[in-house]
């Protein structure tokens, strides 16, 4: 329980029960009936036949009066004609995608309750439970009480007591009730179980209601949930928002629902803090249905939100909207992109361009734009930018990196442009061809102030690259006495002398944009790379602004650019298999997300596993100041340690970092990769402490791609304002785990990328310009006839260990 502002202090005695009690919500944790040894010889007999669910409304167990939120699931058994027509239903069971997850929340589950004292149940059985909640339903309502001055919440699980459940379930319950010794009551005509809190001041209670659980939080809220069930108060299935969130619409049934009402809390309770939201927001409530839509999962989320009294970041959603049927220009063959209606200086200018007086490292860079460039970066740029906008990756081959564009990277802009190519490199070795797409109302005035903005930039990056170079001078030519230095303690980056004697310098060099000739009248800007840079930057990097009469274009290569200006609006059309969705959509929004899956989800979905395994380590690797584990250790299908199509593999000879431990496949949990030695790696022990993952699934569970692929389709996310609400309508074959719509996501993630990889560099204390351990570390083995220690073709590198280690670096 909660405790309200006013009135006797419960938040220390409650606040751990309700997060416990949301966790399992959200995990569909089914808690059951109590333990006992009858229950426990349960699980030794044959199962039973499931029980029939009775389909009344969970929400009568849920008072109706001062509801603040409701989360109903009516169980998929329920909505079995509609489910099973869906392509998720059919990705879940008829490969062995579903039999993969469950491996994965099992052994996660397991390695989460590894260190918990009262370890009651395992990671299988709380699949069992969560998948029975889930198939049968549950509800939980928070409801304010004035006359008490508190919020109690309610929580039931459909068929929790069923007899073929118990044990299972009996288990849940003694894992949440802990320690703490309950004892049966008797309230309302019914036996229940009351549960002291820690501190051991109150009580919750749970109890049977014929087949199903009711667990009730909060003083009195049992005697409250006891009386809406015998209908002597009103019960939640009289809320008229319920009622509306479950109507079928467009052909959307919907399975699952969930308000949160901020004004639901009479005034006299004094809620503060969601009277302070409301008041800040204009926000009066929040609503979301999920269910299907023909083959399709579909979920449509609302903020209530009058126009008129939107305040705050809530004004952001005052924007323009676009026609479906009058998209910005869009490539004949793309099949992901993002259209939007933005009004860039009312919305985004003030954000960038704060009040007057307010400083923040973006400010000062737009007044000292203003003041040694005379661009104003509300006036000149934003104010003629939009309010279509689209963004997209340009269809065709991504340009490819001709070498390490992270070593010897040159002093520019921070290394920030370095940083990016490396994030690039580490992504798959390519250049996606961003491009975004904008209006712009006066070409002729955007266009002068894109050069001066030009000139800017450039001055910037050259300032930025002698600062550098200055910099990698002064460290790399320590004083007398310094580490490094003659005389001084022994160090490195002490500059060899040139011929004459001379310390060489690092070379002072920077790109620049530079006006190149374009089509027709258009004007073009093109980053243009000195010699020096070229071995570091792939061929086709190379940002290009070009300003047409009506449309401006930013992207990551001169073709793209070009492309994207050349594309007419009625070259895209939309293709078979979005038509469903595309018919569905609403004639105006303020956005439209059209993402293909199949590209790149199936082969997701297929390595899973090795993909949460490699960015769990390799986060908490860093978080721990330890070099993360290589890309080819434990984990990866087809890798070292990993899955290959026939079934588990074995550590290869000569060593990789961390063989398989235990059958299966990945592993035990727990393990960590060893670190690099002069022998491999291959049979060292794992270090301790670092709290790595390993996971232990077989081989058959992993799905093939081309399964999944089969049974996907484009899925589509949109943003529809209006006076009164705004909707976030999302419709998929199958939830979405990584976005592909523009290659944005990518783009964003890479300074983060490229910071990861500078700290584990220097957590294994290498200089700069040293990739480190694993990241660019070649195939277990390396090439036929090499050595993991050894050059193409037999030649060892100079220094390389005998026998190799994952550290090694490529050429």
């Amino acid at each position: 329980m909660r405790r309200l502002p006013s009135g006797s202090d419960h938040s220390g005695r409650y606040g751990w029960l309700i997060r416990t009690a949301t966790l399992a919500l959200t995990a569909a944790m089914a808690l059951s009936l109590g333990s006992g040894s009858a229950w426990a010889q349960a699980t030794k007999k044959a199962a039973a036949a499931p029980t029939a669910l009775d389909p009344r409304p969970l929400s009568r167990y849920v008072p109706r009066d001062n509801l603040l939120l409701l989360v109903e699931f009516q169980g998929l058994d329920l909505q079995a004609d509609a489910w099973t027509k869906t392509a998720a239903y059919k990705m879940l069971n008829e490969t062995s995608l579903g039999e993969m997850l469950e491996a994965m929340t099992a052994q996660l589950v397991d390695r989460a309750m590894a260190n918990v004292p009262t370890k009651k149940i395992s990671g299988t059985e709380f699949v069992a439970v969560a998948k029975h909640a889930m198939k049968s339903g549950f509800i939980a309502g928070y409801n304010v009480e004035p006359e008490k001055n508190v919020l109690f919440a309610t929580i039931v699980f459909r068929n929790g007591t069923a007899k073929e459940v118990r044990a299972t379930y009996s288990k849940m319950l003694g894992q949440i009730m802990g320690a703490n010794k309950p004892q049966i009551v008797k309230k309302a005509g019914r036996s229940m179980i009351a549960v002291p809190t820690p501190d051991g001041k109150e009580t919750w209670n749970w109890w049977a209601e014929q087949n199903d659980l009711v667990i009730a939080f909060g003083r009195g809220a049992e005697d409250l949930v006891a009386a809406t069930i015998d209908s002597t108060r009103p019960n939640a299935g009289e809320n008229p928002v319920r009622a509306e969130l479950l109507k079928a619409d467009n052909g959307f049934t919907p399975a699952a629902l969930m308000f949160f009402d901020l004004k639901a809390v009479p005034p006299s309770m004094n809620f503060s803090k969601l009277d302070e939201f409301s008041n800040l927001s204009g926000l009066d409530r929040i609503d979301w249905r999920w269910g299907f839509q023909d083959d399709a999962l579909m979920s449509i989320a609302r903020l209530k939100a009058p126009k008129a009294q939107r305040k705050s970041f809530f004004t952001l959603l005052n924007q323009p909207s676009i026609e479906k049927t009058k998209l910005p220009p869009l490539p004949a063959s793309l099949d992901s992109f993002t259209v939007l209606a933005l009004d860039f200086d009312k919305t985004v200018g003030p954000y960038l361009v704060p009040p007057s007086g307010l400083k923040t490292p973006v400010s000062e860079f737009f007044d000292a734009l203003k003041t040694k460039s005379r661009i104003d970066v509300r006036k000149d740029l934003l104010a003629h930018i939009g309010p279509k906008i689209a963004f997209y990756t340009m269809p065709g081959t991504a340009a490819k990196p001709t070498g390490d564009t992270t070593k010897d990277a040159p002093p520019v802009a921070g290394n920030a442009l370095a940083g990016l190519l490396g994030g690039l490199s580490m992504a798959g070795g390519s250049i996606p061809k961003l491009t975004l797409i904008a209006e712009v109302d006066d070409s002729v005035a955007f266009g002068k102030s894109l050069d001066n903005l030009m000139v800017a930039v450039n001055r910037e990056l050259k300032t930025r690259a002698a600062a550098q170079a200055d910099a990698q001078e002064a460290a790399a030519n320590p004083p007398d006495g310094a580490p490094g230095a003659p005389g001084g303690a022994p160090g490195r980056g002490r500059v060899r002398p040139a011929a004459g004697g001379d310390n060489s310098a690092p070379p002072r060099v920077a790109p620049e944009f530079k006006m190149v000739p374009g089509s027709g009248k258009d004007k073009v800007y093109t980053l243009t790379v000195p010699a020096d840079m070229a071995k570091q930057i792939p061929a086709g990097f190379r940002p290009s602004i070009r300003l047409g009469a009506k449309h401006v274009v930013i992207a990551l290569t001169p073709d793209a650019a070009r492309t994207a200006m050349e594309v007419k609006p009625a070259d895209w059309t939309v293709p078979a298999d979005l038509a469903p969705a595309f018919d569905r959509l609403s004639q105006n929004f303020m956005l439209l997300s059209v993402n293909d899956p199949r590209s790149t989800m199936p082969e997701l979905l297929a390595s899973l596993p090795a993909n949460f395994q490699r960015g769990f380590n390799t986060y908490m690797s860093l978080a721990q100041n330890s070099p993360p584990p290589p890309p080819g250790g434990p984990g990866a299908p087809g890798e070292p340690g990993g899955l290959t199509a026939s079934g588990p593999a074995t550590a290869s000879a000569g060593g990789s970092s961390g063989g398989l431990r235990g059958s299966g496949g990945y592993g035990g949990l727990g393990s960590a990769p060893p670190p690099p030695s002069a022998g491999g790696s291959g049979g060292s022990e794992p270090s301790a402490g670092v709290g790595l993952i390993q996971f232990n699934i077989d081989a058959a569970k992993l799905p093939k791609a081309e399964e999944l692929r089969s049974r996907m389709f484009p899925s589509t996310f949109s943003i529809v304002i209006d006076d009164q609400e705004v909707r976030l309508i999302s419709r998929a074959s199958f939830p979405n785990l990584i976005s592909t719509t523009s290659g944005v996501g990518v783009a964003l993630a890479l300074p983060a990328v490229q910071a990861a990889r500078e700290a584990a560099r220097r957590a294994a204390g290498l200089p700069p310009g040293t990739p480190p351990p694993g990241l660019n570390a070649p195939p277990a083995g390396g090439p036929p006839g090499a050595a993991s220690g050894d050059a193409p073709g037999g030649r060892r590198r100079p220094g390389a260990p005998a026998g190799g280690s994952s550290g090694t670096i490529r050429d």
